[in-house]
């Protein structure tokens, strides 16, 4: 076949184009039917036995003995075989089968044409495609229900909150909704994309910040100017909740320690992408770091959470101060991810 795709029938040694090699070697390899017609009359010169048992007869054209028609196949390609020099392959529905049709030239006036039923696989296909598509939709409901019940989970959580009377327990509490609120946001996303494999963090990233924003305003009234610098840049779903997860408790951290109530308040959040490096930053103009900080050893939940996240995404965390605090996050991407795909 290689032989045949690639050079051309005429293009083998005389010695193999006799008869006997056709009729004895060449035609009968095939494992489907396969003839070789006149090129003005499509009579058939030679086939194997595949074609004889669709009713290929030698002499005659092979529409008519294949197809019982009086003039060639609507979808044959013998004419463009000879305009243009180049082998013609395609799948047609005729005389109710399913059906891979290819010519290739053969000599001055000769082609090869091997025709095969594809119903089989055509089944198979449809099988395939309608497993997957009852696959997709399980997962798109699984995704809309693990959000309900993150949902229903983060209201009890508030519910608890406000008939609780420590502050500490409350202040716990409401940190665990945002946590909660940051994977919500991923099967929130999911439900309403058709790519399940993967998550645009660019959009995940304002779509989170937004909402752990209004849920914070609504308690305090503050306002912060936001400022978004966000590419897209395609992760894993695993990789997107960890990311989401980290951004999280930075964000967090600027609501209960950037700000005093006597200045203007800015938030940057960029997440961009050079080459196979991605970078998510979360910069405040507020008050700043202390003297001596040291993220490494601050023994807070938040930031152990976010240096325990980026080993996990192999990465890199760095804070500084400098007209407030500046939070950098640095990880590769990996084979997991739609943007090494």
């Amino acid at each position: 076949m290689i032989a045949l795709q690639n050079n051309g029938f005429n293009q083998l040694p005389d010695h193999l184009q006799n008869e006997a090699y056709l009729r004895g070697v060449l035609l009968d390899s095939f494992s489907c039917a396969a003839l070789v017609l006149k090129k003005h009359t499509r009579e058939i010169v030679e086939c194997n036995r595949y074609a004889k048992q669709l009713g290929a007869e030698v002499g005659r054209a092979c529409f008519e003995s294949l197809f019982k028609a009086d003039r060639p196949c609507h979808f044959c390609r013998a004419d463009a075989v000879w305009e243009t020099s180049e082998r013609q392959d395609i799948e047609v529905e005729n005389a109710g089968k399913s059906w891979r049709c290819i010519w290739i030239p053969f000599s001055d006036d000769l082609f090869l044409h091997y025709l095969s039923d594809i119903a089989e696989r055509k089944k198979h296909e449809e099988q395939i495609i309608s497993a997957l598509t009852e696959k997709e939709m399980l997962l798109h409901e699984m995704s809309h229900r693990v959000k309900n019940n993150l949902q229903v989970l983060t209201s009890v959580m508030g519910l608890q909150a406000n008939v609780s009377k420590n502050d500490e327990a409350n202040n716990i509490l409401k940190e665990a909704q945002n946590r909660i609120r940051s994977m919500a946001v991923v099967h929130e996303m999911l439900y309403k994309t058709k790519n399940l494999s993967y998550l645009n963090c660019g959009d995940y990233i304002h779509k989170l910040a937004k909402t752990l924003l209004q849920a914070e305003k609504g308690e305090t009234a503050y306002k912060i100017r936001t400022v978004f610098n966000l590419q897209e840049v395609m992760l894993s779903v695993d990789r997107a909740t960890l990311l989401g997860l980290i951004f999280n408790e930075l964000i967090t951290n600027v609501l209960k320690y950037a700000f005093s109530a006597d200045r203007d308040r800015e938030l940057k959040i960029d997440l961009t992408k050079d080459g196979n490096t991605c970078t998510l930053s979360v910069k405040d103009n507020g008050v700043g770091l202390p003297q001596g900080f040291d993220h490494r050893n601050t023994g807070t939940l938040g930031l152990t959470l976010v240096s325990g996240l980026v080993k996990q995404l192999k990465g890199e965390f760095k804070m500084s101060s400098d007209n407030g605090t500046k939070a950098v996050v640095t990880f590769k991407l990996s084979e997991k991810d739609g943007d090494l795909n």
